[in-house]
């Protein structure tokens, strides 16, 4: 592996192992893993961010493919919205979270599952996807490799569990064996608009439900709502206050949308992901 330049003078590295990927993440002092680049790239043409060495992972072994392992399925670095798209292992709620990302093809085919986990944009649609499929998330590091649950990876908005010298090498997501009914709802001010919410429900055979809240909220919010109350704005509202103080999250406010008018579209998005979900598992039921 040789890092290169060019003209900027901005030295890339091209690691070939895991092993290798560590090393240069402890070579530069603003070293920045590329994967898809969609978001990062802009930062750097703009001069927002000014980093001394970009790191290319498109050469790590597996590093664009889904290889099913034991009850999981993992996921490269640099998978694509497209990748899972086109592959029908895996979970049913990512590729249709995947076909509507905001952007359109040019995004699908270049964004990659890890960078928009790793840029941790409260108002985007994969973490919550993430969290909510139980997905867990492969960080290497001087350490080694550790394994970090989805749901406590995002830690504030833009935030992760990366430490400077880490990277997230992979994503396993559970066997798709028994697919769970699943409901998603993003609301958005246009097509071409970040969400201002986002809600994403699971309800397996045996009745258990995942929740998840974002875009609203500085990081994806599990909630745990009776189904008694899935039908009911008020009360649902109520159950997210109650998880936000409970889980230490905060609402989410940017030029899209103040946080008054996100706390009342966060119940609308949780009814629809709830009742979407709901309706697919009667259906599937009645065949």
């Amino acid at each position: 592996m040789t890092p290169l330049r060019h003209e900027a003078d901005i030295a890339i590295a091209l690691p070939q192992t895991t092993e290798e990927l560590i090393g240069c993440l402890g070579e530069a002092e603003r070293s920045v893993v590329v994967a898809g680049g969609t978001m990062i790239m802009p930062k750097i043409v703009r001069g927002l961010v000014r980093p001394d060495l970009l790191i290319d992972p498109h050469r790590l072994p597996g590093a664009a493919q889904l290889r099913p392992e034991t009850n999981t399925l993992s996921l490269g670095p640099m998978v694509s919205y497209t990748t899972i798209i086109r592959d029908r292992s895996t979970p049913p709620l990512l590729r249709h979270i995947a076909q509507g990302i905001t952007g359109g093809p040019q995004i699908r085919n270049q964004g990659t599952i890890a960078g928009a986990a790793c840029h941790a944009n409260p108002a985007s649609d994969m973490p919550t996807g993430l969290v909510a499929t139980g997905a867990v998330m492969r960080i290497a590091g001087p350490e080694g490799i550790r394994s970090v649950n989805a749901r406590d990876f995002f830690t504030a908005p833009f935030v992760t569990q990366l430490a400077a010298n880490e990277a997230l090498v992979g994503i396993e997501l559970p066997s798709t064996s028994t697919c769970p009914a699943f409901g998603y709802c993003k609301i958005k001010r246009s097509e071409s608009s970040w969400p201002i919410a986002t809600a994403a429900a699971l309800i397996a055979d045996d009745g258990e439900l995942s929740l998840v809240l974002g875009a609203a909220v500085t990081r994806p919010l599990t909630l745990w709502i009776p189904p008694e109350l899935y039908e009911q704005p008020i009360q649902i509202a109520a159950a997210i206050d109650d998880a936000i103080r409970d889980q230490q999250t905060d609402w989410w406010e940017d030029e899209l949308a103040d946080i008054p008018y996100r706390k009342r579209i966060a119940a609308i998005a949780v009814s629809r992901a709830l009742t979407a979900a709901a309706r697919r598992r009667t259906n599937r039921d009645e065949r």
